[in-house]
């Protein structure tokens, strides 16, 4: 334990473990609610993301260390009436997505006081990443009992590798511990994908696969995660 008031030198010596965890909960949910064009509106969701790390300090205000991240995404709309006029509306029911995701990176973390101060600091964690994602999406139901199947999806394998650059803020609670802030990841990221289709009154399945590559260096205010890291 370093007492961080008597600290003169490094916002975090040399030879010191960082464990810590960070969470990202968000959900929602709609019932028969009317806004604009949109009319009879169900629906519900949420998504969920904890991420454990552990890392070591190599150098003063400098760590390596290894990264998981667990995320699920679900989202069901029941009922949606879209009315565009009186020539023009469109009914969508039984929408479902959901997704389960697992990421294990490497990353180097540099941190930096702000002002001076020993208590409050920002940090740029740099990753490598690798990721593998299941998902299923689909439309309609399938009711075997009463012989109704309008089921129509997708079943998904997504893998992806990224490099990136996640910023962050820490505030120092105690003398080993602190609350932290991070803005997701910007960098550039690379993804292929299997995936097999199901259609209505088809017990076959029609099998595809795609790739993409991009970059993201936009800040997105719903990717914060909020955690706290120990230091021993």
């Amino acid at each position: 334990v370093v007492d961080r008031s008597e600290l003169k030198a490094p916002f975090i010596p040399k030879g010191m473990w960082m464990c810590g965890a960070t969470v990202n909960y968000r959900e929602w949910e709609n019932e028969n609610q009317n806004l604009l064009v949109l009319k009879n509106l169900n629906m519900e969701g949420h998504t969920f993301s904890v991420s454990p790390y552990v890392g070591y300090f190599v150098a003063k205000n400098l760590a390596v260390g290894l990264r998981y991240n667990y995320g699920r995404n679900y989202f069901y709309l029941g009922d949606l009436d879209v009315n565009l006029g009186d020539d023009l509306n469109i009914n969508l029911e039984d929408l479902y997505y959901l997704e389960h995701r697992h990421e294990g990176s490497v990353f180097l973390r540099n941190y930096m006081p702000l002002f001076g101060s020993k208590i409050f600091g920002a940090f740029a964690e740099v990753r490598a990443t690798y990721s593998r994602a299941n998902g299923k999406n689909s439309t309609g139901r399938r009711d075997l009992d009463n012989n109704i199947n309008t089921l129509d999806g997708t079943y998904e394998t997504v893998h992806k590798l990224q490099l990136g650059i996640s910023p962050g803020l820490c505030v120092f609670v105690t003398d080993f511990m602190a609350v932290e802030t991070t803005i997701g990841v910007l960098g550039v990221d690379y993804k292929w994908s299997n995936f097999k289709n199901i259609h209505p009154n088809s017990t076959e399945y029609e099998y595809g696969k795609s790739h993409s590559g991009g970059a993201n260096f936009r800040f997105n205010i719903f990717s914060i995660h909020i955690g706290l890291t120990f230091y021993l």
